[in-house]
């Protein structure tokens, strides 16, 4: 998965389970299986705040919503709920075209730092 669609989804899901489902931050950390500090990394910005453009993936929004209350109901895994939505973006052709986007921004990076030597 792309360097900043892993952390955006990570994001997303924290902040519906956070908002729209009223979970704690300790609860949320349960069912991701990640650290309560990552949760409140999420919650204040600190991580997964590039990539939010995976919202404009027609459906992505409502998949992913779907895939976090089949977590909640104990039908998939939050690892489970990752390949899932790598799989939705992969079909609609987003994992492509952020690969394509990220190469670039490397490579725009990289021609920054030389020429400022």
């Amino acid at each position: 998965m792309n360097e900043y669609v892993f952390p955006a989804v990570r994001s997303l899901v924290v902040e519906y389970l956070y908002k729209k489902k009223g979970l704690n931050q300790l609860e949320i950390s349960r069912v991701l299986g990640i650290s309560q500090s990552s949760v409140s990394r999420y919650l204040n910005r600190q991580r997964g705040v590039r990539g939010y453009d995976i919202l404009e993936v027609p459906g992505f929004k409502d998949k992913l919503e779907e895939l976090i209350e089949k977590v909640l109901r104990g039908e998939i895994s939050s690892d489970e709920l990752l390949c899932e939505v790598c799989s939705y973006l992969r079909e609609h052709g987003y994992m492509e075209a952020a690969a394509r986007n990220g190469k670039k921004e490397r490579l725009s990076l990289n021609s920054y730092r030389s020429q400022r030597g």
